[in-house]
């Protein structure tokens, strides 16, 4: 009976949830995690969300903002702290601004990807996944 009341609980938690509020899953052959929408901002998004290491290497979030109107997207780059853990473990961060930029009205969203951090070269990660405003 409480795992019947348990599972009503949180399927009501999740139906009340606001819709804006969503989850993207991001993934590598180095990690796997997801991104959730925190607060959007003018010109970025505070994001939450949970990430693991497929390798017990350090993986991490990179992100970049999306823009309309011919204007470039802005590689924002990693936004998180490594993450070794083969559990799941919190990463959130901020991906753009706040509330100032010069193109406020073009601001469509961000992309976000899972990274492998090594030391003295590039990066490698995986493919970019859109959350959009």
């Amino acid at each position: 009976m409480r795992s019947v009341l348990a599972g009503a609980a949180a399927s009501l938690v999740l139906l009340s949830a606001p819709t804006a509020a969503f989850a993207v899953a991001v993934s590598s052959s180095q990690g796997k995690g997801a991104q959730l929408v925190a607060e959007w901002h003018p010109c970025g998004l505070d994001t939450g969300g949970f990430l693991k290491s497929l390798t017990g290497k350090p993986v991490y979030f990179a992100g970049m903002t999306t823009w309309k109107d011919l204007i470039p997207d802005e590689n924002i780059g990693r936004y998180t702290d490594d993450i070794t853990s083969s559990e799941y473990k919190t990463n959130k961060g901020l991906i753009g601004t706040g509330s100032s930029c010069a193109y406020r009205g073009s601001f469509t969203g961000v992309k976000v990807r899972v990274c492998r951090n090594l030391s003295h070269l590039p990066d490698p990660c995986g493919s970019w996944v859109a959350i959009r405003k």
